[in-house]
């Protein structure tokens, strides 16, 4: 019978129980027994302190890619997150950042040129007028006197709303690990 560090301990030896402790370690072994034995002892116990440290050296190295993937994870995330903040043409992703008042917009793009609706980014085809007037549930509930036009501050704050809610359902999925991170 062995400890979990190869020394030798005493047949009468029991776990828990009033019993004899006794453990030799390998100046004892050395002492009482030749030396081929003792080489087989030593060979053993070298193969039991390899095994621990390569177990060892296993679990270290998975605590470090799991970190590694929680820190991967985290930044895929944050720029997820950036992403869903810019503003940018709902057809080729063209981000933008002016606003002239009419909230029929249109892509700067020269091989885009897509309409788009001010209030809810919705690719509208050539034209948003349309759809702000009549389609678009925000421009109607914001400015229904006059859903085209808007000032600055309610193109900001329909999108500070925007955002907001975007950034709550993403955050809402994450896993609290990476969510605090």
């Amino acid at each position: 019978r062995q400890t979990e560090d190869g020394c030798l301990v005493c047949p009468g030896f029991t776990e828990g129980a009033k019993r004899c402790s006794g453990r030799f370690d390998s100046r004892a072994v050395a002492r009482h027994c030749d030396r081929a034995v003792f080489e087989v002892y030593w060979a053993y116990r070298s193969r039991l302190a390899e095994e621990r440290l390569a177990l060892e050296m296993e679990e270290a190295l998975a605590a470090r890619a799991s970190a590694e993937a929680r820190r991967d994870e985290v930044a895929k995330r944050r720029l997820e997150i950036a992403e869903l903040m810019t503003l940018k043409c709902p057809r080729c992703s063209q981000a933008f950042q002016d606003f002239a008042g009419c909230f029929a917009l249109f892509c700067s793009r020269a091989s885009c040129k897509a309409g788009f609706c001010g209030w809810c980014l919705q690719d509208c085809g050539a034209d948003a007028h349309w759809h702000i007037c009549h389609a678009c549930p925000i421009a109607r509930a914001k400015n229904p006197a006059n859903p085209c036009w808007g000032t600055e501050q309610q193109f900001q704050a329909a999108h500070q709303e925007r955002r907001r809610e975007l950034l709550r359902r993403v955050l809402e999925v994450l896993e609290p690990k990476v969510r605090q991170d």
